[in-house]
C-alpha cells in the first residue's frame, strides 16, 4: 500500500544492505595471501586476480631461450670443407689461419671485460669462445684487419655483417640462420678451392645437427676491392663464399623438465616458442617432455601465418 518510489527505494536500501561493507577488503586480503604463497615458490603475480585465474589455465606458451634452456651456449659441432667436427675433435682442426676461425672472431660483438670475463650475447660468446681456442684472438685480429663498417642483425633477414679492411682491398663477413644464407650464397670453400654450393647437401647436414638439438650458424665471406658506396643488405649480403656452420648447445634446464611434468599431471599443456629450427626445436622439446609421441608437431611462423582460421583451429591442439 505504499507510493512505489518509495518501494523503489526501499527495495535499493535492502539490496545494498545485504552485502557487508567489508566484502571487498576481505577479497584483497585472500587474493593478497594467495600471493604471499605463490611468492614462496618463487612465482611472482604482477596483478592479483591473476592467482584466481591460474586455476582455470590450460595451456602455457613459453620462450625456450633462457626460460627452458640455461641461455649458456658452446659451440658443439664445426662443419668445414666436408667435413663435421664435434668439439672434442677440433684439435684436428687447429688452424688459426683458417677462414672460418677467423670469420667467427670478426663478426661478433663480444669481448673480454678489464676482470677477464667475456660479455655479451651467449650466441657471440660461444663462437668468440671456439674461435679464442683455436687462436683467433678477436681483439689481436681487428688490429690487422679492422672493422670499417658493419649491417647490425635483423630478424627479417636473419643475418649480420661486419666489413673489414682485408689485405689491398676489404672483405665482408657474414653470419645467419642457414636457410638465408644459402639464398645469399654461390660458393663454398673447400681445400681444392671454391666449388659451386650444393643447397641439398647443406641442408642435410644441416638437419642432422638440429636432430642433435644444436642451434645452427651459417658464415660466409665476400671480398671487395673499394667499399661498396652502397652499404643496403641487398647489395652487401650477395654473391657470398659459404666457409662453414657452427652448432652451438643450449642445454635444457634442469627443473623444466620437472616443471613439465607437474604442467602436464595438472592437465596443463606446455607449448615452446622460439625462433630456431624446428629440428632443434623438437629436439629440445622432446628431452624436456614437451612432445613424447608422433602426435604432437612443430609449425614455422611462415606456415602459422599461411594458414587460414579454420585450419588453425584444427591444427593448434597438436602443435607443441
Amino acid at each position: 500500500g505504499e507510493q512505489p518510489l518509495l518501494m523503489l527505494l526501499t527495495a535499493i536500501s535492502l539490496a545494498v544492505a545485504a552485502i557487508p561493507e567489508a566484502l571487498p577488503a576481505v577479497i584483497t586480503i585472500s587474493l593478497a595471501l594467495g600471493a604471499k604463497k605463490l611468492v614462496k615458490q618463487n612465482a611472482l603475480i604482477r596483478k592479483l586476480p591473476a592467482v584466481e585465474t591460474l586455476g582455470s589455465v590450460t595451456y602455457i606458451c613459453t620462450d625456450k631461450t633462457g626460460t627452458l634452456t640455461l641461455n649458456k651456449m658452446t659451440v658443439e659441432e664445426v662443419y668445414c670443407d666436408g667435413t663435421l667436427f664435434r668439439a672434442a675433435e677440433m684439435a684436428a682442426f687447429n688452424n688459426k689461419d683458417h677462414l672460418l676461425m677467423v670469420a667467427l672472431a670478426l663478426n661478433n660483438d663480444a669481448q673480454t671485460g678489464t676482470d677477464g670475463v667475456v660479455l655479451g650475447d651467449p650466441t657471440e660468446i660461444a663462437l668468440y669462445d671456439i674461435a679464442r681456442k683455436q687462436g683467433c684472438v678477436r681483439e689481436e685480429l681487428e688490429k690487422k684487419y679492422p672493422r670499417v663498417a658493419e649491417i647490425p642483425f635483423d630478424s627479417d633477414r636473419k643475418c649480420m655483417t661486419t666489413m673489414h679492411a682485408w689485405d689491398k682491398g676489404f672483405v665482408s663477413f657474414t653470419k645467419g640462420a642457414i636457410e638465408d644464407l644459402l639464398d645469399k650464397s654461390d660458393t663454398i670453400v673447400t681445400s681444392e678451392g671454391l666449388r659451386p654450393v650444393h643447397s641439398d647437401e647443406i641442408r642435410t647436414i644441416h638437419e642432422q645437427m638440429a636432430a642433435d638439438g644444436l642451434r645452427v650458424l651459417g658464415v660466409a665471406m665476400r671480398t671487395w676491392d673499394a667499399l661498396p658506396g652502397d652499404m643496403s643488405p641487398g647489395q652487401v649480403e650477395t654473391g657470398l663464399t659459404l666457409l662453414g656452420l657452427a652448432g652451438m648447445m643450449d642445454p635444457p634446464r634442469e627443473e623444466a623438465g620437472e616443471a613439465v611434468s607437474m604442467c602436464k599431471a595438472a592437465g596443463i599443456k606446455p607449448v615452446m616458442i622460439t625462433g630456431d629450427h624446428p629440428g632443434t626445436a623438437l629436439a629440445i622439446a622432446g628431452r624436456l617432455g614437451i612432445i613424447d609421441d608422433g602426435s604432437d608437431a612443430a609449425i614455422t611462423g611462415r606456415e602459422l601465418a599461411a594458414l587460414t582460421l579454420e585450419e588453425f583451429e584444427k591444427e593448434v591442439e597438436h602443435i607443441r
